[in-house]
């Protein structure tokens, strides 16, 4: 398909994506003038008729289903072409997998209320697919999106397992991926929402620990290892985490179905008592917003640590920008989002994928990390009049995660 296409009341975009059996586009609705990811079958697969069926079933799977944190399918129809596809909500923050590479690629990982306030809107939409019958069957990072206020949706149900449907899949076919299934799927077995929550262990492992716990170049090494091997603990790679975390992700990974939450709701709960210890809002994804108060931000690189004259939070998107606000919420600052007209600040200051924002003690500063020269430097952003400052300009390299230390 190429910008400007039209499919129906839907008028291509670009090419955001590519599934394993369809393409994905963003897409304008004329009638409701609004965006859209529009997916569309391979043609490869649209004159098979277990394929398509899969395909329409993941728009009847979602439709039927009403949960803040499971994307929202709009409509199904045919291109001009033939290819069947579905008109779904377009989150335009991309996928966690994503915002995972951004940050390994620069030695980082998601904060601790960050990767445990993911998992917990992941865990209550699969309560609900649950009691309505709903396996997903693929939970992957890649399947979790990021809408524009930082809340995620668990997208692709294509491959779900919907009770009351014929099953279509042929007995001893294994569908999802080795990397996050469970050790009844890899086996090719009957499965449940266990299943399910045995993949979302896995989510959890890789938000923090940085790695997923099986790993090999074959598939089929993959499945042998989900099968038959435990994973490196976790406290081994991240000795820092409450042991908490460590029972809620061990319970979650157990090679046994009877061993782990025998439901999403249980998971939830667990989840709801480290937040609520943590203080943590688990509603929204929101990168490096934590930071505790009554600190002085500094950088460091290499083993030398500078103290800037400025330090600022900033969140900036290339269509508008958002600020943040603080608000005190047990011994943490929580910065809650508002919305702020951009044309305030000229666009030269629109940054890219901006990393591990903090705000300054007096709220009137934001310090981050961006890539908007390129490389990635330390900038701050004045609450007041817009002045933006390259602190690490005329360092070599990359500098990035500024942080909080006592004054």
């Amino acid at each position: 398909m190429e910008p400007g296409q039209q499919v129906d009341s839907f008028t291509i975009i670009r090419l955001i994506g590519r599934g394993g059996m369809a393409d994905v586009y963003e897409a304008r609705q004329e009638e409701l003038n609004r965006r859209v990811a529009l997916k569309i079958l391979f043609p490869t697969y649209a004159e098979q008729g277990e394929i398509t069926q899969r395909f329409q079933r993941e728009g009847q799977a979602t439709a039927r289903i009403n949960h803040p944190n499971i994307v929202q399918v709009y409509a199904t129809g045919t291109t001009p072409d033939g290819l069947p596809y579905l008109a779904m909500e377009y989150c335009p923050q991309g996928t966690l997998s994503d915002w995972l590479e951004i940050l390994a690629q620069h030695g980082q990982l998601l904060q601790n209320g960050q990767a445990l306030a993911i998992g917990r809107q992941i865990a209550d939409a699969l309560r609900v697919a649950h009691s309505n019958q709903i396996v997903h069957r693929d939970l992957k990072t890649s399947n979790i999106l990021i809408r524009q206020d930082g809340s995620v949706v668990l997208a692709d149900l294509g491959i779900a397992s919907v009770r009351s449907a014929t099953r279509i899949t042929s007995t001893g076919t294994i569908l999802g991926t080795p990397q996050y299934m469970s050790p009844e799927q890899a086996r090719g077995g009957s499965i449940d929402g266990r299943s399910d929550i045995y993949s979302l262990g896995i989510v959890f492992y890789e938000m923090l620990g940085g790695r997923r716990p099986f790993d090999a170049e074959e598939s089929l090494a993959i499945l042998h290892q989900q099968i038959y091997q435990d994973p490196i603990p976790l406290q081994r790679i991240r000795p820092d985490l409450p042991g908490q975390v460590y029972r809620i992700v061990q319970t979650c990974l157990n090679k046994k179905p009877g061993m782990r939450y025998q439901n999403a709701a249980q998971l939830v709960a667990s989840l709801d008592d480290i937040l609520r210890s943590m203080g943590v809002d688990s509603r929204i994804f929101q990168p490096g917003i934590w930071a505790t108060p009554g600190d002085n931000a500094y950088l460091s690189r290499q083993g030398q640590t500078r103290t800037p004259t400025k330090n600022a939070f900033w969140r900036g998107r290339s269509w508008d920008l958002m600020i943040a606000a603080p608000s005190q919420v047990d011994n943490t600052i929580l910065l809650q989002e508002l919305h702020t007209d951009a044309e305030r600040y000229d666009d030269r200051k629109v940054i890219r994928h901006p990393l591990t924002p903090a705000w300054s003690p007096d709220s009137q500063w934001i310090i981050f990390s961006s890539n908007r020269d390129d490389d990635w430097d330390i900038y701050t952003l004045s609450i007041q009049n817009g002045d933006l400052v390259n602190l690490t300009d005329a360092w070599p390299g990359d500098e990035f995660h500024p942080s909080w230390r006592p004054g």
